[in-house]
């Protein structure tokens, strides 16, 4: 009966990560961004960062108006050298190809000298499509598993790091396993000896529980310096504490 019960709670959780938690989240961060007039940035002063082949984008605070969003451009050449920097003070999100930059100032870089102009607008074919600028300016746990394997492929498409997104998204989808091992663990403590008193039992249980949070924490963080393989860190756990707990139960009277 207590497993029972647990698969439903489990499968309920499981649906409120996926498809509910994500957008309701994404939508908090945003209305409090907008109440509070902030700006969406990774780092303080530092903006949003991304890059394809030859060229790196900074957006500088992006709020809900881009035309109030500096642009930098670095576009490189064959060898990786800088060939033209572009500096806009807003742009405007034409189609999913091409953006207009207001107020550009572009510099052209030759061997003999640098080569400096101004103009009101510029039309300018983009790497990002809306989608991903959204992806860019939202937390990584309030990504859905769909957003997180479509922002890893651009990662991956573009030469960037992908670790930090492919844990969560190994995180999202190894969250069952952990959920399901902390269930079974459970069990042994609601069917434990009736001399252990039902206080002493909770109060192991909440030491379970926590202790459990914590060492998932260290180990993902872990992995992470050490280079592990993402679905490793991500799945481990819980496989171990679904073992753990086999083995528990066997032992339980």
């Amino acid at each position: 009966a207590s497993l029972k019960v647990g698969l439903v709670l489990l499968a309920l959780i499981f649906t409120l990560e996926i498809y509910i938690a994500p957008p309701l989240q994404q939508k908090a961060i945003a209305h409090r961004a907008a109440a509070m007039e902030q700006s969406t940035e990774l780092g303080k002063n530092l903006g949003i960062w991304t890059r394809n082949d030859r060229q790196i984008l900074r957006i500088g605070n992006l709020q809900h108006d881009t035309r109030q969003a500096s642009v930098e451009i670095i576009n490189l050449d064959e060898q990786g050298n800088m060939s033209e920097y572009l500096h806009a003070e807003g742009f405007e999100i034409v189609s999913n190809e091409e953006w207009i930059l207001h107020k550009v100032t572009r510099k052209i870089y030759t061997e003999d000298n640098i080569r400096s102009t101004t103009m009101d607008r510029l039309p300018w074919n983009t790497f990002l499509n809306p989608a991903q600028i959204s992806t860019l300016t939202k937390p990584q746990e309030s990504l859905s598993p769909a957003e997180l394997f479509r922002y890893v492929q651009h990662l991956q498409s573009t030469g960037q790091e992908v670790d930090v997104y492919q844990l969560s998204l190994w995180k999202k989808l190894g969250g069952p396993l952990t959920m399901l091992g902390m269930l079974l663990l459970s069990v042994p403590f609601v069917f434990g000896s009736v001399r252990t008193g039902f206080a002493n039992r909770l109060v192991m249980a909440g030491v379970t529980g926590i202790t459990v949070y914590l060492l998932d924490q260290i180990f993902s963080n872990a992995g992470l310096i050490l280079n592990l393989n993402p679905s490793f860190i991500a799945l481990t756990p819980g496989i171990l504490l679904i073992w753990i707990a086999r083995v528990w139960l066997q032992r339980v009277p």
